[in-house]
This record gives structure tokens, sequence and C-alpha cells, in this order.
């Protein structure tokens, strides 16, 4: 349920360090009667409330986020003068309570070279999976290597020996395969894991939504493409993991749904940080959130030093969070210590208990995506009632 309200605003922009972390503060002066829900950002972003600045104050100031109005809780609107709002109803926020954790332990950058920790062999991803499985994870999102090379490898063998090593002690785990386009560029190699069946199936396959830059090398992921591995895994019943860096991406979501490649519930990953892509700040962060498409579910991922920061937002706006050495390798932004995987999972653990999170168990997250139980049933239910969404204008 949605409605338009009209609110004149006077609005300032600063910066300001709080809790060690800068933050891109909008002060707002209205007459209406908003005031903090101070349970969703009950850690890593500072209480200003009735901040002063400069000999001036607001009588409202906050953060990117959420706001309490009589008449329940609203997502925080881009500020112009004619601003559109989205009540979250008490039921919809009880079911915030779960956030989903999407456990990435390798990538395809990370060498042994850059850090003796990045599990690169089928045993020692296993192991990682394992080990953080047995401490809480929704979702495993595997990237297959050459155990000689470690280059990026897209074969369907090894990722049979991936996924049958995690079933042998976990058959609800959610698993997702990567597709990416960042060292592949022909469909039968992206697609190649897709093939795979009965208890060596994907649950989830991944789905970037257009090209990028990073920092060194590109990911060319071409409109054809991108239909063709989405009309595959539709074919499959494989839940795409959708994949965002910028504004665009969730607009070629919403034109792929239109078109009946994609049917809600969604599963987005948005990644925050990349040097091309939308930046780890408050402002992006709910500017793409109120982008999503209805029936989405999300997690956060900040790129390098910003993991922990997005990590914190995420579970601050119960949301979902996306972590491991794929997105960053060391522990603390200082870069003196390089991190393990299990210590980054351990962490979004002791965050989200501060919180009062819990994080969202495989089976819950298999509800809801309507995918099978696991148990030697894996991918989308067949024949789940789902969504076609219009064309966007």
């Amino acid at each position: 349920m949605s409605f338009a309200i009209r609110v004149y605003l006077h609005v300032e922009r600063h910066r300001v360090a709080a809790n060690r972390a800068v933050l891109d503060v909008v002060l707002v002066r209205t007459s209406g009667n908003i005031h903090w829900d101070h349970d969703l950002f009950a850690a890593g972003v500072a209480d200003i409330r009735g901040l002063k600045m400069g000999g001036r104050s607001s009588e409202t100031a906050f953060v990117l986020g959420f706001l309490h109005v009589p008449a329940g809780t609203l997502r925080l609107p881009w500020l112009f003068g004619g601003i559109r709002f989205s009540i979250l109803s008490s039921k919809h926020r009880q079911g915030r309570m779960d956030s989903v954790l999407n456990f990435v332990p390798t990538g395809m950058i990370p060498t042994k070279r850059m850090t003796p920790h990045v599990p690169v062999s089928v045993n020692e991803i296993v192991e990682e999976v394992h080990e953080a499985d047995e401490m809480g994870i929704t979702i495993v999102h595997l990237h297959a290597r050459d155990e000689l090379t470690e280059e990026p490898s897209c074969s369907a063998e090894t990722y049979a020996h991936l996924i049958e090593g995690i079933r042998a002690f976990s058959k609800e785990l959610v698993i997702c395969v990567s597709l990416s386009g960042r060292t592949f560029q022909e469909f039968e190699q992206r697609a190649a894991p897709l093939v795979l069946d009965g208890n060596l199936k994907p649950d989830m396959g991944s789905l970037t939504l257009g090209s990028l830059n990073f920092a060194q090398t590109a990911s060319v992921n071409a409109p054809e493409m991108i239909q063709r591995l989405a009309a595959a895994m539709q074919k499959r019943c494989i839940l795409p993991e959708l994949e965002v860096f910028d504004l665009g991406m969730i607009n070629y979501a919403k034109y792929l749904a239109g078109k009946g490649l994609l049917r809600a519930p969604h599963y987005f990953n948005v990644l925050l940080g990349n040097v091309a892509g939308a930046q780890a700040d408050l402002l992006s962060v709910g500017l793409l959130l109120r982008e999503l498409p209805p029936r989405s579910l999300w997690s956060l991922a900040g790129l390098g030093d910003t993991q922990l920061s997005m990590n914190t937002v995420a579970l601050s706006s119960g949301g979902g969070v996306r972590v491991g050495l794929e997105d960053n390798i060391w522990y603390d932004r200082n870069r003196q210590r390089l991190a393990r995987n299990i210590d980054l999972v351990r962490r979004v653990h002791r965050v989200a208990e501060v919180l009062e999170r819990r994080i969202m168990p495989p089976n819950e997250f298999r509800r809801r995506m309507q995918l099978e139980p696991g148990d030697g049933r894996y991918g989308c239910q067949v024949g789940a009632e789902s969504e076609v969404h219009p064309l966007p204008t």
C-alpha cells in the first residue's frame, strides 16, 4: 500500500563524523509529526536528533533510513517537494527480523599471493562453507577455481564436486553458482553449471544485470547474454540471484520482468563501493532500495573497506548482508589484518545480535523464494505461483 504526500522541506547537506565513520547527513525542517525510529538504527549509526551545526538546528534530523509518522513506518523519500512514501505494515516490520546472510568465500580475484586465507581448491571451499554453515548462513555463492592455476573455472564438473561436498553435510543450505561475465564470454561457458541435476542441481545462479568496469577489469554482460541466461534459468527452474551495481540495473530487472524472463519473488544483491558503480553511502542505498520491484528480498554488499559499514546499514534496516573474501580480504580499515572467512561471518553475527536480528535459516529463505525444500529437491518449485510485472515506462 502506498500514498502520495506533499511536504515542503528546508534541506541542508553536511558531512558529519560519527562513530569514527563519515556519514552524509540531511537536515530537514518541517512541521510534520516525524521522529526517529531508534530501533532500526540501534548500532553503527549515530543518534543525531536535534543536531546543531553552524548555530542552526532543525526540528528533525536524519540520515537515510526509516522514519516514524502516526500512520506507520515510512520508507525515507528522495528529497523533492512532492514525495512518495511506502507504508510498511507491522506484519512487514516483523518479517524484517530475519536477515539473509549470503556467504561469498572465494570470488574470482583473490589468490593465495594476496591472502593465504582464500579457499581455492574444492576441499578448501567445502570446508570453509561447512564452518560458516555451522555458525549460520542462508546462501553460499560459489565460484569454481582451477586448483593448479587458481584461475576462475566454469567447469560443470568442478561445480558438481563443490555441490556434492556441501550437500554431504547440509541438504538445506541454498547454493548459488556464479555465471559471471568477468572471465567467460561464451554462453555455453557461463551456463555450464546450470546443466547439473538431481542432488547436484544448484538452487540459484548469479545474473549481473548489465556491463560494468571494475578497477582493472570489465564484466561484459550484453543484453542478449543476460536474457539467454535468464531464460535458461527459467527453463531449468533455477532462481536468478540478481546482482545490481547501479540504478539502471534495477530498471533492467523490471524490464526483464515485464518480458516474463524474471518472475517474483526476486532476490537482489545490491553491490556498493565499486569505482564505476553506486557508492557505499546512505543516499545511494536508499535510492536503490526504493526502486526494487515488489516482492523482493535484498542484501547489501560493501566492496573492499566498505564491507562492514554496508553490512551494518543492511542489518540496521532489516535487510540481508553479503559477506566473505570475494568482496574484501581485510578485517580492518587500516589493512593491518588479513581476514578469514569465518571471522567475517562471526562479525556479522555479532552485529545482528546487537540489533536483535536473526540470521534467516535456509528453510525460511526457501519458503519465501518458492524454492524446493532441499534434501534431494532443489531449485524453484515447479508450478509455484509467481508474478509478471508490466514493462517500465
